[in-house]
């Protein structure tokens, strides 16, 4: 499998796993606005960072304020607006360097997949954060499980909630299959320390 082929599915799963935690929020009404902060913030990096590999100027910051309705149009946005960039991209392309300034004024540079790479787990952690604070206010986790292994579990077990995001967006278990092979690679590099 290609970085690149697995860069998309993990921008993928996020997406999906976006989605997820917009309908549970959703469904969870007012009862959590730092979640819904925290939320935001997914979309405005994702944003910040698509701006920067596009060359091009933001739309939003990275905390933005958003509605439900808001947050879900926008992050349908970003998502077709990802798949479109790697649908362009070429495997060179993931080398190619970026230039930028960040939000408090420091100037970098990075590689493509390693930014890529970046928003895919940077979302994820924001969505784990998101489940913690939902779960000290209520109790109850409030967010499905999103991780791509849960994913391909539930799959397996022919749960409907997730049909979708293997016949649309996700690609059925290429995802588990390269956690699987990253989780694969990490053990064999610690091994070797």
């Amino acid at each position: 499998m290609s970085a690149l082929v697995l860069i998309r599915q993990l921008l993928q799963h996020a997406a999906w796993a976006n989605e997820k935690v917009l309908d549970a929020l959703r469904r969870a009404g007012g009862e959590h606005p730092e979640a819904w902060r925290e939320y935001a913030h997914v979309l405005g990096a994702e944003e910040v960072w698509l701006s920067r590999l596009e060359g091009r100027e933001k739309r939003v910051g990275v905390w933005p304020t958003f509605t439900a309705d808001e947050a879900e149009r926008f992050g349908r946005t970003l998502a077709a607006e990802y798949e479109a960039l790697l649908v362009r991209m070429q495997e060179e392309d993931l080398e190619r360097a970026v230039s930028y300034v960040t939000t408090d004024g420091r100037s970098f540079t990075s590689a493509v997949s390693d930014i890529l790479v970046h928003i895919a787990l940077h979302g994820q952690y924001h969505r784990g954060k998101i489940n913690l604070l939902c779960v000290r206010v209520t109790t109850n986790q409030v967010l499905p499980t999103s991780s791509p292994l849960s994913a391909e579990r539930q799959r397996q077990s022919r749960r409907p909630d997730l049909a979708r995001c293997y016949s649309t967006s996700c690609g059925d278990a290429k995802i588990a299959r390269a956690w699987s092979i990253a989780r694969t690679r990490a053990s064999t590099s610690l091994s070797s320390l």
